[in-house]
């Protein structure tokens, strides 16, 4: 990731060790400076448990750049479990490590605090990620967020449909660690209703909601159960917006994104501005399934679309779409277009096409998009004449008409 307020890079990996008996944790290093190809300070965090508690791998970690911190959302898996047991969230002392200084971490544990027994958990979350030059207001707490469905977290409150999204206050301080809070005692600050969907059921290519794709036997995975990198937050001085996706089952047969603006008003609650469903309609004889989006909004408020696309009778490809201010809510007037195609199908059933991908804003101008993503190319073949196909990643830019 780039952290814009310091001009510094940022790059991580979670620690399983089993040589270490299991040890978890997270490497971060930060450059020294603005040069991405040059030195850079380095930090392991460990996890230890406390006493009487079993080691907690914390898997899937995506981070969000704050003015006091960076944060990180994981999904917990106790050992020994194969089924995550909740969700962790984790702020890391950014001040400190854009000087080399040793730094501290603030864990909450969101699994002790979970809606109700086994299965049913907080999941799948994000940190809010700052894009823009305009800072969050002194201050102002870092969001997680996630969106659920009566499946994950049925409804506690009456009139609630269980569609909800829900956000986090997460308050970090450096002061007196203890202090920091997360939500309310872990019980969200903040539950917002959305309009209903149907959650993609896909598992390692195997499911009713998967994404076909031509040449290739195995349907690609849509991970539905959770929201997709980034949470992106942009400061517009008398309001700020977050803006997130997730994959939804568009018509009860394709895959389609959801997307989200989130308006965090100055004194005043946050509340859904808009919402909307990308699943254009097809030519019958060719449909496309869309899914694992990445989301992210200009300066002047234009909001941009990632995703890759597949069918029957198409490659997986990496596309997007965007809307600008001018358009009706809740849609992407903006047309879709192709940034790669991928040339061969994804035949591994545990690969994952298209997952961690990102829609960032280029700070140089504000305007620029830039969306980065992996794609499968026909590239190799074996002694047998036998044609392999290969990860590559593709990094392609665009703008809307608005900027």
């Amino acid at each position: 990731m780039y952290d814009q307020l310091a001009s510094r890079w940022l790059i991580t990996q979670f620690i399983a060790s089993p040589a270490d008996n299991e040890q978890y944790g997270e490497c971060i290093a930060v450059s020294q400076t603005g040069d991405a190809t040059g030195a850079y300070y380095l930090y392991t965090f460990l996890f230890t448990p406390p006493d009487g508690q079993n080691k907690t791998f914390h898997d899937y970690p995506h981070l969000g750049v704050w003015p006091d911190g960076y944060y990180m959302s994981t999904n917990e898996f106790e050992d020994g479990q194969e089924l995550s047991k909740g969700a962790g969230a984790f702020v890391f002392e950014r001040q400190r490590m854009l000087s080399g200084q040793p730094a501290r971490f603030v864990y909450f544990d969101e699994a002790l605090r979970n809606p109700g027994p086994p299965p049913i958990q907080y999941i799948g979350q994000l940190p809010s990620d700052v894009d823009g030059s305009n800072a969050p207001p002194a201050g102002a707490p870092n969001y997680f967020a996630e969106v659920d469905d009566p499946s994950s977290v049925p409804p506690t409150t009456p009139g609630d449909s269980g569609f909800d999204m829900r956000l986090w206050a997460f308050h970090v301080d450096w002061a007196n660690p203890a202090n920091s809070t997360f939500g309310n005692d872990g019980a969200p600050t903040y539950t917002l209703p959305v309009a209903t969907f149907i959650r993609p059921q896909c598992v390692y290519g195997f499911g009713p909601n998967c994404n076909p794709q031509k040449g290739g036997p195995e349907g690609l995975d849509t991970l539905g159960d959770r929201l997709m990198f980034r949470l992106a937050y942009r400061n517009f001085g008398k309001y700020a917006s977050l803006v997130l996706n997730h994959t939804v089952v568009a018509d009860g047969v394709h895959n389609g994104i959801r997307w989200y603006e989130v308006r965090l008003p100055k004194g005043a609650p946050p509340s859904i501005y808009q919402q909307g469903t990308y699943a254009p309609s097809d030519p019958v004889t060719n449909p496309l399934w869309r899914w694992m989006g990445s989301a992210a909004m200009d300066k002047k408020g234009d909001l941009a679309l990632g995703f890759s696309a597949s069918g029957p009778n198409d490659y997986a490809s990496i596309r997007y779409a965007g809307r600008v201010p001018a358009d009706p809510l809740g849609e992407l007037g903006q047309k879709e277009a192709v940034l790669a195609t991928g040339d061969w199908a994804q035949t591994n059933v545990e690969g994952r096409w298209g997952d961690y991908s990102d829609l960032t804003v280029d700070p140089a101008d504000d305007c620029t998009f830039w969306y980065t993503t992996e794609y499968i190319g026909q590239t190799t073949t074996t002694g047998t004449g036998t044609l392999l196909g290969s990860w590559r990643t593709r990094i392609g830019s665009f703008r809307l008409p608005n900027c």
